[in-house]
């Protein structure tokens, strides 16, 4: 997790930001213009920030990479790269760019991706719904199951969502309603909750994650990578 000062300033940055509504005419390829690259940093930086202005115009580094035939994006992170005070493993985020209250409006993500590297203990984490304070929602797949952890700031609960398809691909989308309802559909599964009690009264944005989950080996070797084929955040204005 980043430190709570850090995390804070994004999230007020966030909200600084109005979101829009966004095109239900979804493209094919990833929508990039509504996020911000979070990545391991070099040196005494623990985290680099690379903004959607930058992504669009075309960004490689070792944990991302966009394919500029087919917009697909690669998201990497390794068992050496550096740790964000407070989290538990590496990770490369993308991480949308608005923070939003869920009474607002609809709002939701959807993810297709495909499983490139499981790291080296076999869990990886894939997707967040995200607080300032932790995940309120946590994605995460052995390479079989998919499995969400719920978290309302005091306890835990992880249930499996769905199950993997056998040419390791994932679609995931992760709903929200003003009531509290929760929707989440992992390959078709679909699965119904109340979002915890602590989102009642934090900022919340989606995040498109690569971490291992858990163990890890503090070795090059140990790599967690995915591929997406696309990412769409929809916010619907109530009227």
């Amino acid at each position: 997790m980043l430190t709570k000062s850090l995390r804070s300033l994004i999230t007020a940055l966030a909200l600084a930001t109005p979101f829009s509504a966004y095109s239900l005419d979804r493209p094919s390829s990833p929508d990039i213009s509504n996020f911000t690259l979070q990545e391991p940093a070099q040196g005494r930086l623990k985290i680099h920030l690379v903004p959607s202005t930058q992504l669009v115009n075309g960004y490689h580094s070792p944990f991302y990479n966009q394919n500029e035939a087919s917009g697909s994006v690669a998201l990497r992170t390794d068992g050496m790269a550096t740790i964000i005070r407070g989290e538990t493993a590496p990770e490369t985020v993308l991480r949308e760019n608005s923070a939003w209250y869920f009474q607002q409006t609809p709002s939701s993500i959807d993810v297709a991706l495909h499983i490139d590297q499981l790291p080296k203990y076999g869990h990886m984490v894939i997707a967040r719904l995200m607080s300032a304070n932790h995940p309120t929602v946590e994605i995460d797949t052995d390479g079989n199951r998919i499995t969400a952890t719920l978290n309302n700031g005091f306890n835990q609960s992880r249930v499996t969502i769905g199950s993997v398809l056998a040419d390791k691909n994932i679609q995931i989308s992760i709903h929200t309603q003003p009531s509290g309802l929760l929707n989440i559909t992992a390959n078709g599964t679909k699965n119904v909750f109340s979002l915890p009690s602590a989102a009642t009264t934090q900022a919340l944005w989606f995040e498109a994650v690569v971490s291992p989950k858990g163990r890890y080996a503090k070795s090059h070797t140990d790599v967690a990578q995915m591929t997406v084929s696309q990412l769409h955040i929809t916010h619907d204005i109530i009227r």
